[in-house]
């Protein structure tokens, strides 16, 4: 039996993933009392996360997916870093890379212009 209500407990403003959290497993049904730690919680969460006003990324924000869509005008500080995922084919359409995709390969950089349009640039190495 606890000693302390929720409420009652000193609050904190940063957590860790080591930190361990209280669950009520099956609150509806025969509920037991349970412990996560806050790297297992969200460490395998998958959500679709809508952001509708200033959302700011600090430190090291990493998105791992098949696809990131960003509908706004953005601003990058610092150093941006782009990896190519090379359509195989000048037909970048077919592929899923729409008007406005830009990507690279060691001789080019491209950008889809129009629907079945691509165009390059030749990259050359400067000092």
């Amino acid at each position: 039996m606890a000693d302390k209500k929720v409420s009652a407990l000193t609050a904190i403003n940063k957590v860790s993933k080591d930190d361990l959290l209280l669950v009520v497993n099956d609150p509806g049904g025969t509920a037991t009392s349970n412990k996560i730690t806050v790297g297992n919680l969200f460490g395998n969460v998958e959500v679709v996360t809508t952001h509708n006003n200033l959302t700011t990324f600090v430190s090291n924000t990493t998105f791992s997916s098949n696809k990131v869509t960003i509908s706004a005008n953005t601003t990058f500080s610092g150093n941006l870093k782009m990896t190519s995922d090379t359509p195989s084919s000048n037909n970048a359409g077919s592929e899923g890379y729409g008007v406005g995709s830009i990507w690279y390969d060691e001789d080019y950089i491209y950008v889809a212009t129009a629907s079945g349009t691509i165009k390059r640039a030749a990259l050359s190495t400067f000092s």
